[in-house]
């Protein structure tokens, strides 16, 4: 999933310059501004989806364990383990 998130952002990346020379060329036409609009919901989109992948990221494992350590102890004790 993390490299997949960063190959959409490195598409964003290079998807600006040309966002930039489309606005320049096409200047005050009526699909600028839906293009503008899908190109800002594209970007909030892959800002977030990579601010998510970046706190799972730096979960620590043992906060992911705990819960599974936590279900099957009591198990591990009652065999004497």
């Amino acid at each position: 999933m993390m490299n997949l998130v960063g190959e959409l952002v490195i598409a964003q990346t290079r998807l600006q310059p040309l966002e930039k020379a489309y606005y320049q060329r096409a200047g005050a036409d009526g699909s600028v501004s839906e293009f503008d609009g899908l190109s800002d919901h594209l970007n909030l989109t892959i800002t977030k989806l990579q601010e998510n992948a970046m706190k799972v990221r730096m979960l620590p494992i043992a906060a992911l364990l705990a819960g599974l350590m936590g279900f099957r102890a009591p198990r591990y004790w009652e065999a004497g383990k």
